[in-house]
């Protein structure tokens, strides 16, 4: 049986904003138990285009060629992160994400192209609706009082601001799993260029 590699592809964040939701991410710890929620760790935050599981070794070349061929003439996106929420509501929250604003139809034309791209490639299915967030951290549901605890805190929280994020780049990602969580590891990157003039 060959070799495969659990892999997705994400647009990803500039170091600055990184820090901006790791101040964030400090903040909202501060108002919950310890261990109440899973932290995504700041240098892995991203916004997944689509998560595609395991994929056999020998075929990531040909999926590295389907995305560049996907993305081609794809231009920058001018977004904005800004806004925190929940899913899947404020009674039962399970995820805790911020959201994202401007270019929203771009990226989604953006996203259903990289889907179609990876279809051939993927193991798991995804028939999700694209809702374009950032993970910032998930809740330890095995402990029922989390949930309450995060519900409860949820009304004070605010993320008022409304960060720019010029997107310009589309990455193929591996994703390691390890017992102190996942390892991520760039496999292509595909920069996002506006088509050249005729």
């Amino acid at each position: 049986m060959s070799e495969s590699l659990r892999v997705f592809v994400a647009l990803p964040l500039g170091d600055s904003l990184r820090a901006r939701l790791a101040e964030l991410q400090h903040r909202l710890r501060g108002s919950l138990p310890e261990r109440a929620v899973r932290w995504v760790r700041a240098e892995q935050v991203h916004l997944t285009l689509r998560f595609l599981g395991d994929v056999a070794a020998d075929r990531i070349d040909s999926l590295k060629a389907s995305l560049a061929a996907a993305v081609s003439g794809s231009a920058p996106l001018a977004l904005e992160i800004g806004g925190l929420g929940v899913f899947p509501n404020p009674r039962r929250p399970r995820v805790i994400w911020v959201g994202l604003e401007g270019a929203l139809e771009p990226l989604a034309c953006l996203q259903q192209a990289v889907a179609q791209a990876g279809e051939a490639f993927a193991r798991e299915d995804d028939r999700q609706t694209f809702q374009p967030h950032l993970t910032l951290g998930r809740v330890n549901d095995r402990v029922p009082a989390n949930g309450r605890a995060v519900a409860e805190a949820l009304p004070a929280w605010r993320f008022d601001e409304q960060l720019p994020w010029p997107a310009d780049e589309v990455r193929l990602i591996h994703s390691r799993l390890q017992p102190g969580g996942s390892v991520y590891e760039d496999l292509a990157r595909f920069p996002l260029n506006p088509p050249a003039a005729a």
